[in-house]
């Protein structure tokens, strides 16, 4: 029917491409949009075409459920055409099937919904009652599925993923705003050389390297590589290979002979994984005995031990456990 009074000239829809398509109506299951071009003649006949179709069909329009959107600048006669429909009126943007039109996508107000539902369902009391395994398997089952269908239309902005995530990290470690647990981190994914970066993790006394070597920092070939990146196995050694962009001068060569002091004492076995080591006992292992003979010995006080992941946030509660600074009054 519509299809029908648009070629008569009886209504007419939106134009796009240079008149190349003409819209008058989208369906979706028993859910109709229609494109009216903002004229009384075309609104009253696309009134009575609606009309005709309940007569025809025995189906009812409900018009108190229907709105008229209006774009573009207010024009006079909008209220007229509004009771003509006798229905509700509104602006873009606005909320259609669950998704907003007229909107721009680029803006984290769009995605407000979203992560609002998102705080509803990560209630703090819900994760009380789950383990671990538990917690995750409704992040993955509910929570994932919240913004897909946004994103099935819009791509979603960095800030607001951002903002997602971390609700999800904290419902899994269980953070709040007055405490925030110990992110639990596989050991060997930290320590792996293609995560760890040679000039910004690894230290010199407790200076990162590109502080500590600034000239041989700025000849470096690769100054965002990673630790693997820096050598290579020959037969069952280790053999560090840094590349400068030219041969150095004199006087930076005594920068360059501290540089690869560095590196004497540090011993990379093919066939041996990488694993902590205690140094204060002979065997390496840790043990309390060795761990109080230590404090002491120093009266009390414990250096700072160098780790790249307490770089991002030096304040942290997980850092304490690294640079522990003991009174020594009790040790029993």
């Amino acid at each position: 029917m519509l299809c029908a009074t648009k070629n008569r000239g009886l209504i007419r829809g939106v134009e796009f491409q240079n008149d190349a398509i003409h819209l008058t109506h989208l369906q979706f299951v028993n859910d109709t949009m229609l494109f009216i071009d903002p004229s009384t003649e075309y609104l009253l006949n696309a009134k009575r075409i609606l009309r005709c179709f309940e007569l025809a069909s025995g189906l009812k329009i409900n018009f108190h459920k229907s709105c008229l959107v209006k774009i573009g600048k207010k024009r006079q006669g909008d209220e007229d055409w509004t009771r003509m429909f006798r229905c509700a009126s509104s602006s873009l943007p606005i909320m259609y099937l669950g998704l907003p039109l007229g909107g721009n996508a680029r803006k984290e107000a769009l995605w407000n919904p979203i992560i609002c539902k998102v705080k509803e369902i990560l209630a703090p009391w819900k994760r009380g009652f789950m383990s671990k395994g538990g917690r995750l398997v409704f992040i993955k089952a509910v929570l994932s599925s919240l913004p897909s269908y946004f994103m099935s239309i819009f791509s979603i902005p960095v800030g607001v993923a951002k903002k997602i995530e971390k609700l999800q990290r904290e419902f899994f470690w269980n953070d709040g705003v007055l405490k925030r647990k110990i992110h639990v981190m596989d050991w060997g994914t930290v320590c792996k050389s293609d995560c760890v970066r040679f000039w910004y993790d690894l230290s010199w006394d407790s200076v990162k390297l590109k502080n500590a070597f600034p000239r041989i920092f700025a000849l470096a070939v690769n100054k965002g590589g990673v630790v693997k990146e820096f050598g290579r196995f020959e037969a069952a050694s280790w053999v560090w290979d840094v590349r400068l962009r030219r041969l150095l001068f004199d006087w930076e060569k005594n920068q360059w002979n501290n540089f690869m002091l560095y590196f004497q004492n540090i011993i990379v076995r093919k066939v041996i994984p990488d694993a902590l080591a205690w140094t204060f006992c002979p065997n390496k292992n840790f043990s309390v005995k060795s761990f109080r003979r230590c404090l002491e010995d120093s009266k009390g006080l414990i250096g700072e031990v160098d780790c790249p992941s307490m770089e991002r946030n030096m304040s942290s509660v997980s850092r304490s456990l690294y640079v522990a600074i003991v009174q020594g009054e009790n040790f029993g």
